[in-house]
C-alpha cells in the first residue's frame, strides 16, 4: 500500500479537522463577542461625552 491510501484512510477514520474546525469557529466566535463588546464602550463613551458637552454648553448660555 502506499502512504497516500494509508494517510487517506487514516483521515477518513480519524476526522481531524472536526477538533481544527471547532477550535476554529470558537476563535471567530470570541472575536466577534470582543469586538462588539470593545465597539459597544466606545459608542457608550462617545455618547457620554457629547452629553456632557451638551450640558457644558447648556450651562454656558445665560
Amino acid at each position: 500500500m502506499s502512504v497516500a491510501v494509508l494517510a487517506g484512510a487514516w483521515l477518513v477514520r480519524r476526522k481531524p479537522w472536526r477538533s481544527v474546525g471547532g477550535s476554529l469557529v470558537a476563535g471567530v466566535v470570541a472575536r466577534q463577542v470582543l469586538a462588539l463588546a470593545l465597539s459597544s464602550g466606545s459608542v457608550l463613551r462617545r455618547k457620554r461625552t457629547a452629553g456632557d458637552a451638551a450640558k457644558r454648553e447648556a450651562a454656558r448660555e445665560p
